[in-house]
Order: C-alpha cells, then sequence, then structure tokens
C-alpha cells in the first residue's frame, strides 16, 4: 500500500502525537457506552474479534497464562497470575508516559484505580456489547448488522430497554 501511495507521487508523513480518541466527557458511564459501542461495530465490522478480542485482554490472557503454566511447570497459578498483572500494569504505566511525552496530569494511585477498574469491567463490556445488537449514539438508536452496517430504529418496540 505504502508503494503505491509513493508511485502516485504522494508524501507520507507520521504525526508527531498519535490519534486522540478522547471524546472530552469523563464519566464512567459514557466511557463504557463508547466502549460497548465500539465493541459492537468491531464484532459486527471483523467478526474474528469475538474470539481474538478477548484473548488480548490482562486479566482473561493472565488466567489462561497461568493454568498452562501450572499444567505445563507446576508453578504457582497465583504468583504467575499476580506478576502478570503487575507487568502489565507497569508496561501500560510506561506506554501512557511515553505517549504522554512526560508527566500525566494524575497520581499513580489514580492510575492504578482507574486501571484495576477498566480490566476487571473488559469481560462485561465485552459481553454487553455482544447481548444488546442495538446502538445508541447522540440522538439516534441504530441496530447493527453484519457487515458494519447500520439501520436507524424509528419503532420503540424494536428496542430493547
Amino acid at each position: 500500500m505504502a508503494k503505491a501511495i509513493t508511485d502516485r507521487g504522494w508524501r507520507l508523513t507520521i504525526a508527531s502525537q498519535p490519534a486522540w480518541q478522547n471524546s472530552g466527557h469523563c464519566k464512567v458511564l459514557a466511557f463504557q457506552a463508547r466502549m460497548t459501542r465500539w465493541a459492537k461495530l468491531r464484532f459486527a465490522m471483523v467478526p474474528h474479534t469475538l474470539i481474538l478480542e478477548p484473548l488480548s485482554e490482562c486479566m482473561f490472557l493472565g488466567l489462561l497464562a497461568s493454568y498452562a503454566t501450572n499444567w505445563l511447570f507446576e508453578w504457582s497459578p497465583l504468583a504467575l497470575f499476580l506478576t502478570h498483572i503487575l507487568c502489565w500494569l507497569i508496561l501500560d504505566w510506561i506506554l501512557l508516559r511515553t505517549v504522554q511525552n512526560g508527566s500525566v496530569p494524575f497520581s499513580k494511585v489514580d492510575f492504578i484505580i482507574g486501571w484495576l477498574f477498566r480490566e476487571v469491567y473488559a469481560p462485561y463490556l465485552f459481553l454487553s456489547a455482544l447481548w444488546e445488537p442495538t446502538i445508541r449514539w447522540r440522538t439516534g438508536i441504530y441496530r447493527l448488522r453484519w457487515g458494519g452496517v447500520a439501520e436507524e430504529i424509528t419503532d420503540c418496540k424494536d428496542v430493547k430497554s
């Protein structure tokens, strides 16, 4: 793809900052609704994420790794699970500091609480995205079909409350 772009005489430039997806609404429910909405879109557009996405979550991957190493090497699953979580937490902190290019506007304790909250609630958000096919976005309610095609719902009986 990059070769096709350069063959046309176009130039490539890398941005100094990543694309920020913070909507500015710092409420927990707004965050959860946004994460669920994005998950629904990913599932509809790329169905294999139904299987692969849970494998990229810290807690689920830690449980699988703990079970596997206990079965293979008879290592303590609790010790491995806690080590896995600690390493993941530290790497996320390093990544955040790198992306922020320095200090962050909250304490390490705030980060740990927020990080744990996000990681523990990830399976719930994943399952709620699977369970409810409708998407509430701004002033509309939509039903998502496979392939990412969205249909606006105008009849109230088609919507689960």
